[in-house]
């Protein structure tokens, strides 16, 4: 059965805040600047674990602990956008063994794609920034033309865009939302517990892989080159 699947697999989707990048110190430098120039207490980092992954109007509600509704909220989505836009990059970095793996998926030929709840702009900017050398294509991120995840619709466009089946993708992400978004879409869900997100909590969820490290994802899908097999 594992053999099987590991024959069926022929497309990689991957999600970035807390798969491929550690974008946290990022989010809360950007964040906690807007804050403070509304004279309110800046969060810890490890604070926006809670916050993220389900995109940035989410995450001001979090942050500020206000609904959308509330009258400043369009002025202090704003300035978050902002800071975050200018801040794109400065303080997050590759997890791991990320560019290792990126390279060895795509040395397979293998097509590689993104889905993400961060910005369009800022998740092709964090792709192009972090990934200069490999084509990933799509690059789905948040826009007001479709639905967030866990709305199916960025893994469906994906599958469409490959001409691939669902069944024969993969999803990595480090959150909930990841695995409810693969599950909806009929893609394999393979959760990451170097992210965000606690790993007991994914695994409840009940996720088809749950990857401590890269190694891991190289030899499962024997990406790894023979002499590190």
């Amino acid at each position: 059965m594992e053999s099987t699947l590991k024959k069926n697999i022929r497309g990689f989707v991957f999600d970035i805040d807390g798969t491929l990048l550690n974008t946290l110190p990022e989010i809360a430098i950007s964040v906690n600047s807007v804050l403070e120039k509304y004279r309110l207490n800046p969060h810890p980092v490890e604070a926006y674990r809670g916050f993220v992954g389900k995109g940035v109007e989410h995450l001001v509600q979090k942050a500020f602990q206000i609904s959308t509704s509330n009258t400043d909220f369009k002025a202090i989505l704003a300035d978050v956008m902002e800071q975050y836009t200018q801040n794109i990059g400065k303080y997050s970095s590759l997890f791991p063994g990320i560019q290792e793996l990126i390279r060895s998926i795509a040395d397979k030929s293998y097509p590689i794609g993104v889905c993400s709840n961060k910005p369009q702009e800022l998740a092709e900017q964090s792709v192009s920034r972090f990934f200069p050398h490999q084509t990933i294509f799509p690059v789905i991120g948040a826009s007001n033309d479709h639905p967030l995840k866990p709305e199916p619709w960025g893994l469906e466009y994906i599958s469409k865009e490959w001409g691939l089946p669902p069944s024969e993708i993969v999803f990595f992400g480090d959150s909930v939302v990841d695995i409810h978004t693969a599950k909806a879409c009929g893609t394999f869900s393979a959760a990451v517990s170097w992210g965000f997100c606690n790993p007991t909590r994914l695994a409840k969820h009940k996720p088809d892989f749950l990857f401590d490290n890269v190694q891991n994802i190289l030899e499962h899908f024997s990406l790894a080159p023979r002499s590190q097999l």
